[in-house]
């Protein structure tokens, strides 16, 4: 290998031209790939792409576009209630339609409250319909328009109670509303808003959907402008939020891309400060390693391009890691090209020294990094997969281009770049310690392995959404407030029914009502959003329909009549048109159907049903907000049991990856482990040296893993990906540290552990930066590899130079240079 890098010093001396011109424009084929490429912000992008719960997701939010949606919210900023300004509610509705952005806008009950005249009894339960019986009959109905006489005659009557008995005068609107507005925004004023009148509601469907990255863009513009006009122009009493499920995808957008770049620019920043401030390059030297990380960042980030059409939110951190870890080639090729030419004087002379003594580590440290990556594709979980594979192609290419660009710059740069000055010996009094203690630093070494094995038991898997999510988002924190007065809870179950036929989905619509009613009483869940806000179950209906029979309604009518003569309202002929719905809604004898609810024209039955696809749609909470799993078991088995039912949703799949992403976790690491071992075994020769490589990373991963623990880090789905990733960076240290030894005994030891307190630094450096990150998933997979690399670096220098002294004193001289 020593006599392969020497050749190719010649190589790329001779042809430096070439190459620079060569890599030039391999760069500019890159960057016309990589301004092309977009970040995916959506979640779906990160799981698995082959998973049947991951696909019956993607089903169901394309069938009932249930990730589409965009809450407005309007408030008023003295905290007191909206109601008064239900107007500036209809102007902001029309702003929004005004934009042409949106497939409709739906802020008022339109549809549903025809219902109440048409066909409100069948919307009723047992309790329901008893108290309609008592309502139509004649003493119902004297009492009930005598109170409202009294009602109106109250000094607290207002024109809108007036408005609503003249409109309602039995409240059968009242009646029905327990199951009507049941998991709709209450609507009593006509508005959706919370039942304290604190906010009114818009929900708005876009036109496109949030996968649409450059419409998502203009529509998060458009909004945000509409947003501000309107407050604006209502003095800034009134105030716009968004929330729902398109609000947290542009707040995704807007978020991530700002934060993987000031990652990426303050890792750059603090890297290159490092190499300057430790090193004292020349400024020139300084141009053309950052010259070359950038290339092999441009080839990296095409790559994805081309394999994936871009980077997701977990491989989106790509550039800061690599920023961290390419800059270990560069340092050690630099540090041994500038000390052979203070030996030597000669540029070629000492490339042809340094390359066979450097490279064949960086190499092999280079070979087991890129490895290591690149088992993570054993995984199913498409994030790690993708972050795995294309950082494999960055620690690839930025050895790729240190090496030839690089190495080719230099050769052109000559005396300009490099350094005149021939480095000091360096003493390393921490590693003289060490070699002259070497059983203390063994055993030091020991109890720390113990204490964290005991640590690190404490460390478990977090499967929870919320610990992939943004830290701080307004619209998440606006939805939990909302939340509270809506009636509507978190963590949904999505179940969708499917048939050949419109009347085989209602038979199969009303068996998943009935299981979901059981589910309930139970107490398996907390409640549940379905088609029976627009539609009521069939079995429901044909049982209103026989209590309907069995009711005094023929004479309805006259007796309202009557009974409004008698207590002095004034003849209106809207009574004479109440009287006749109510006696048609009371004498209907056919249960509504799919065909009633396209007619009825509310938008947000959307949610609910799909006449294409002939499918509908519930949504399952769970009990207190959060699923138990035996809960969900229970609840998920009795669902999936009915004929054409699918049920998917953030929980199910969560539950079924975990086990998944612990076990493919586990295979990854196990074969990171494998190749390490295996290429070290021919990088040395034998399982000697591999061996005394391998045991600080043993020791570095189960201090990681105590160092979790004693810090309350839990795995989850994103840092779980984490071990190989050690695995792959903390072998670096030990190679250097035995190469060190190997060629210069202490001396070699010292200048491989200043060299590996850089190469730490700068790798902390890269992915301490994504420890900010907003997205907590990403935050937390920074962490755990800023803990792996530390105790990864802290083993090496603590248990190569102890080994070492034993080795040569049981020896009785140092080993042999290989």
């Amino acid at each position: 290998m020593e006599t392969f890098f020497k050749v190719l010093a010649g190589f790329v001396h001779e042809r430096s031209k070439v190459i620079v011109a060569a890599c030039a424009a391999v760069g500019l084929v890159c960057l016309v790939l990589v301004l092309r490429m977009e970040l995916r912000t959506d979640m779906l992008d990160v799981l698995p792409s082959d998973d049947p719960a991951t696909e019956a997701l993607r089903g169901f939010l394309d069938t009932f576009g249930a990730g589409d949606n965009l809450i407005v919210v309007v408030e008023r900023s003295d905290g007191a209630a909206v109601t008064a300004d239900l107007e500036a509610v209809d102007d902001l509705a029309a702003r929004i339609r005004a934009t042409g952005l949106v497939e409709f806008v739906d802020f008022r009950v339109h549809g549903s409250a025809s219902l109440v005249m048409e066909a409100f009894p069948l919307f009723l339960d047992e309790k329901g319909l008893d108290e309609l019986e008592r309502r139509i009959s004649a003493e119902g109905v004297r009492r009930r328009i005598a109170g409202n006489r009294r009602r109106l005659l109250s000094p607290l009557a207002t024109p809108a109670d007036f408005e609503l008995m003249r409109r309602d005068p039995l409240g059968l609107l009242d009646l029905a509303a327990s199951r009507l507005m049941e998991d709709v925004p209450y609507g009593r004023t006509g508005y959706y808003t919370t039942k304290d009148g604190g906010a009114a509601l818009i929900i708005v469907r876009p036109l496109s959907s949030a996968r649409d990255l450059a419409f998502l863009s203009r529509f998060d513009e458009t909004m945000a402008t509409v947003a501000r006009d309107f407050e604006a122009d209502h003095g800034g009493l009134l105030k716009v939020g968004l929330a729902g499920p398109l609000a947290l995808a542009m707040e995704a957008r807007r978020t991530l891309g700002g934060e993987v770049t000031a990652a990426f620019v303050s890792t750059a920043a603090a890297v290159f400060l490092l190499f300057q401030f430790v090193y004292r390059k020349r400024l020139l030297m300084l141009v053309l390693t950052a010259a070359a990380l950038a290339l092999a960042l441009l080839a990296t980030l095409a790559a994805a391009y081309l394999l994936f059409g871009g980077l997701n939110i977990v491989s989106s951190v790509v550039a800061a890691m690599l920023m961290g870890l390419g800059i270990d080639y560069a340092i050690h090729l630099c540090n041994r090209v500038e000390e052979e030419y203070a030996r030597a004087g000669d540029v070629r002379a000492a490339m042809e020294r340094a390359w066979p003594a450097v490279l064949p580590a960086v190499a092999t440290g280079a070979a087991t990094t890129a490895l290591a990556f690149s088992t993570i594709v054993l995984t199913s979980f498409r994030g790690l997969h993708e972050l795995g594979l294309v950082a494999a192609i960055g620690v690839a290419a930025a050895f790729l281009s240190t090496v030839f660009f690089l190495g080719a710059a230099i050769a052109i740069a000559g005396p300009a770049a490099l350094s005149p000055r021939r480095p000091a010996a360096g003493r390393g009094r921490l590693l003289r310690l060490v070699k002259d203690r070497p059983l203390s630093a063994l055993l030091a070494a020991f109890l720390l392995t113990a204490a964290s094995a005991v640590t690190a038991g404490s460390v478990r898997f977090d499967s929870r959404a919320a610990q992939l999510g943004m830290e701080g988002s307004e619209a998440a924190r606006l939805e939990e407030r909302l939340s509270a007065t809506l009636a509507q809870r978190r963590n949904p179950l999505l179940v969708a029914v499917a048939a050949a036929s419109p009347s085989e989905l209602l038979a199969r619509y009303d068996r998943v009502e009935s299981t979901l009613d059981r589910l309930a009483s139970d107490g398996a869940i907390g409640g549940f959003s379905s088609l029976r806000t627009f539609l009521p179950p069939l079995s429901r209906q044909l049982r209103a329909i026989e209590r309907l029979g069995e009711m005094d309604a023929a004479t309805i009518g006259a007796r309202l009549l009557a009974a409004l003569e008698a207590e002095g309202f004034e003849p209106d002929p809207y009574y004479g048109e109440y009287a006749a719905r109510l006696a048609g809604a009371l004498s209907r004898r056919a249960p509504l159907t799919f065909g009633d609810l396209e007619k009825l024209g509310e938008k947000r039955s959307a949610l609910f049903y799909n006449k294409e696809r002939a499918a509908a749609a519930a949504y399952v909470y769970p009990v207190d907000g959060r699923w138990r799993e035996d809960r969900l078991a229970e609840a998920a088995g009795a669902l999936s049991a009915l004929e054409g039912v699918t049920v998917t949703g953030g929980p199910v799949i969560l539950r079924e990856l975990r086990g998944a992403v612990i076990g493919e976790s586990v295979m990854a690491s196990a074969a990171a482990f494998s190749a390490v071992v295996l290429i070290l075994a021919l990088r040395f020769g034998g399982l000697r040296r591999a061996v005394l490589v391998l045991a600080p990373l043993a020791a570095g991963a189960l201090w990681t893993a105590g160092l979790m623990g004693l810090a309350g880090v839990d795995f989850n789905f994103i840092n779980v990906g984490a071990a190989p990733l050690v695995f792959g960076i903390g072998v670096d240290y030990g190679i250097y540290m035995v190469r060190g030894w190997d060629e210069g005994g202490e001396e070699g030891l010292a200048s491989a552990g200043r060299s590996v307190l850089m190469c730490a630094a700068t790798s902390v450096a890269g992915f301490a930066s994504l420890t900010a990150l907003s997205f907590k998933g990403l935050a937390s997979l920074g962490t755990v590899i800023v803990m792996g690399i530390g105790a990864s670096m802290a083993a090496a220098l603590l248990v190569v130079p102890a080994a070492a002294a034993l080795m040569d004193k049981r020896q009785g001289d140092r080993v042999p240079t290989r």
